[in-house]
């Protein structure tokens, strides 16, 4: 998670140093709920590969640590199992 939230970071100086350049990128930040966000990118030009390439590690950040996540849960739960009615 942490290394998802560095990479979002970079994303966005990314993105602020492409608007600064005048090419209109914008990455939005919307609140769904409480600590919850949607993220919306919006391009008129096609994306440079770095920025793709960052977009992609982030994306896999965060698939990792939910895998992680649900990994050590299962772990956690299964290492006393418990027995139905």
């Amino acid at each position: 998670m942490r290394r998802a939230q560095k990479l979002i970071k970079e994303v966005d100086q990314c993105c602020q140093a492409l608007n600064v350049q005048g090419v209109g990128w914008s990455l939005e930040r919307e609140a769904v709920h409480d600590h919850t966000w949607r993220y919306r990118f919006r391009q008129p030009d096609p994306v440079p590969a770095d920025l793709a390439a960052t977009l992609g590690d982030v994306v896999h950040n965060l698939r990792s640590a939910l895998d992680n996540t649900a990994h050590f849960l299962a772990v956690r739960h299964t290492s006393t199992p418990t027995v139905g009615p």
